[in-house]
């Protein structure tokens, strides 16, 4: 099926809201979802909706933030969203984690801190565990009840991942994000050029995961392990049942990615506002572009939602 035949064939979604977890891909996603906002003019909420409690507000179409999942609050700012996340291996995330929010600094005197840190938790993970991403990051963001003590609970932990695969209509898999992207396009009836992105932070090359750090970092970060694997489990099935040649679908995407991200990347410098300049620029600049270019829209709507909210309390 083509992707013209695709688009005839079903309506575009426009309303969605992308929960943003940590060191996941979720820059280089949110920069996807904020240019299709862009292109279809669609208006986008920011972190200044955040003490909003009103309900059925419909002056918002899409949000794709660094956010704690909040079903009830979430549906009041954007009903009928279709709801989307991003998840990675633990076994790359938890060390990206580690040494982006500077757990490592204690340890920089060993050659390869995280395994250091991984391999003598008792020692370490004092310095750390002030921090949400310091264990099971990605299952804080998805599940706010999710409480310490509950970190081994696998009764818990699956309870959590069933609750999660229901109400979540899509969970990207970074480790297969051109396959995941795929399945994204035909699940919001969207086309290649939606979907187009590039990777401007190339991750930085680590010491090698061990069997045995694997085999503690299971431990530690039980919940997002189970959750990954899961949903991992879950993006293949829907390969296996894709409506139409996934594998021609996944091979034109990448052609013509390849090709977009080559052109965009060879000009160093691109106009303010252009689609090359668009996919070159990191979430917060284009979340920038974007209030900018809705001034007058977002004081209207946030004025509205605030009097909304007012005679609600």
């Amino acid at each position: 099926m083509t992707d013209d035949m695709s688009a005839m064939q079903c309506r575009s979604q426009s309303r969605f809201i992308f929960i943003k977890t940590m060191k996941t891909g979720g820059s280089t996603t949110a920069n996807i979802l904020m240019r299709y906002g862009l292109y279809n003019d669609l208006y986008a909420a920011s972190y200044n909706i955040k003490y909003l409690y009103c309900s059925n507000f419909t002056g918002f179409d899409f949000m794709a933030l660094h956010l704690r999942y909040n079903r009830t609050w979430m549906n009041n700012i954007i009903p009928d969203a279709r709801y989307l996340t991003i998840l990675r291996s633990p076994f790359s995330q938890l060390p990206s984690s580690f040494y982006y929010f500077k757990f490592a600094k204690p340890l920089l005197n060993y050659t390869d801190p995280f395994r250091q840190y991984i391999e003598h938790l008792d020692s370490y993970h004092d310095f750390t565990d002030v921090h949400h991403q310091h264990r099971n990051g990605q299952m804080w963001f998805l599940n706010p009840e999710f409480e310490d003590e509950d970190q081994d609970n696998v009764t818990i932990i699956q309870h959590a991942i069933r609750r999660i695969d229901k109400e979540m209509d899509f969970v990207i898999i970074l480790d297969h994000f051109d396959e995941s992207l795929v399945i994204l396009k035909q699940i919001m009836c969207w086309k290649d050029e939606d979907i187009i992105y590039h990777i401007s932070k190339k991750s930085r090359k680590r010491n090698t995961i061990t069997t045995s750090m694997k085999i503690n970092i299971r431990k530690w970060s039980l919940a997002d392990t189970l959750l990954f694997e899961h949903f991992n489990r879950s993006l293949w099935d829907k390969v296996n049942n894709y409506d139409g040649d996934f594998n021609s679908d996944l091979k034109r995407f990448r052609s013509k990615n390849a090709k977009v991200s080559f052109e965009c990347s060879r000009n160093k410098i691109h106009h303010v506002g252009t689609f090359c300049w668009k996919l070159m620029m990191d979430t917060p600049q284009l979340r920038k572009f974007a209030k900018q270019n809705e001034q007058y829209r977002r004081k209207t709507t946030l004025t509205e939602l605030e009097q909304k909210c007012k005679k609600m309390t």
